[in-house]
């Protein structure tokens, strides 16, 4: 402690920081490793080191979730896998998790999915499944943030939009931070009720090269007009998918660094595969794209590896 103390201000800051965030990181792994065990809020705040008033408060600044939450979200959705990935029953998956009694799984997991444990496991759907908090590192920003993924499966969507082609992530000279805002401002020209709807960028993967995709900038409709062409508009039908979604909090210029830590990292450690098709990017109505707290999402369609 004494050789912080003698660091220029902004560094100690820094290394208090790194010293917060690594402590956080070893309570994550102990609960990624040990979700068979009750993890009350005394028990994870002695391995901390922290009280449970300092737990509380540095855990969810750091990760956005009150303890008791993360923990609940992270069982539920290591049983919602272990019900479509194993014949365990539903009274072994409870177990397993430290759960209580099946009663209380059951109505803990009815609270989180809205259905049953079996009626999931009929379904076969990947949805709502919270993976556990990942670390990237961002070397332009000398920075480390813990990242949410989540496995949705993504019913078939009709969208309207207007489209154009756009230099990807992988190109020479990308271009797309100039050429995505375009394609925006058309749409909300063309169709200027749009701002207040959700927004939904499309990206058809691969669809001209390796280095040129097709993005359409669009709004989601109950069902295709037909006079879309006549309005300027493209109509498009997204088919139905399962997805991983990156939630990507900040300006949108530093999405790509996201996207390239997930194709880097995480893809390739995570069990799943990518897959080519359409991507999406998923505004909220009234998105400010340079904001510091900006939440957006960035779906990519995979599927589990056997």
């Amino acid at each position: 402690m004494v050789g912080l103390l003698l660091l220029p201000s902004r560094e100690r800051n820094h290394c208090l920081s790194v010293t917060r965030f690594t402590r956080i990181e070893n309570l994550l792994n102990y609960i990624h490793t040990n979700l068979h065990l009750g993890l009350s809020l005394d028990e994870l705040a002695a391995q901390s080191c922290w009280s449970r008033w300092q737990l509380q408060r540095v855990f969810q600044a750091q990760t956005g979730y009150k303890v008791a939450q993360y923990v609940r979200v992270i069982k539920l959705s290591r049983a919602a896998e272990l019900l479509l990935d194993t014949s365990q029953t539903v009274a072994q998956v409870s177990e397993a998790l430290g759960f209580g009694s099946e009663i209380s799984f059951n109505r803990a997991f009815r609270q989180h999915f809205a259905c049953t444990p079996g009626v999931y496991r009929r379904k076969r759907r990947r949805q709502g499944i919270v993976l556990p908090l990942s670390r990237m590192e961002s070397n332009e920003q000398h920075r480390s943030k813990l990242v949410n993924i989540r496995l949705e499966r993504l019913d078939g969507l009709q969208l309207v939009a207007v489209d154009g082609v756009i230099d990807g992530l992988f190109a020479e000279q990308p271009e797309f931070a100039q050429q995505v805002p375009r394609l925006w401002e058309a749409l909300l020209t063309s169709c200027p009720t749009s701002r207040q709807l959700r927004h939904i960028g499309v990206i058809d993967v691969p669809s001209l090269t390796q280095q040129q995709y097709r993005y359409f900038a669009g709004v989601e409709v109950s069902e295709l007009p037909a006079d879309a062409a006549i309005q300027g508009l493209t109509a498009l039908s997204v088919p139905e998918q399962h997805y991983a979604v990156i939630s990507h909090i900040g300006p949108v210029s530093e999405l790509a660094g996201s996207l390239w830590w997930f194709l880097e990292q995480w893809l390739p450690d995570s069990g799943y595969q990518g897959l080519e098709g359409f991507e999406l990017e998923i505004y909220p109505a009234n998105y400010q794209a340079d904001a510091v707290d900006a939440l957006m999402e960035y779906w990519v369609p995979v599927v589990k590896l056997a």
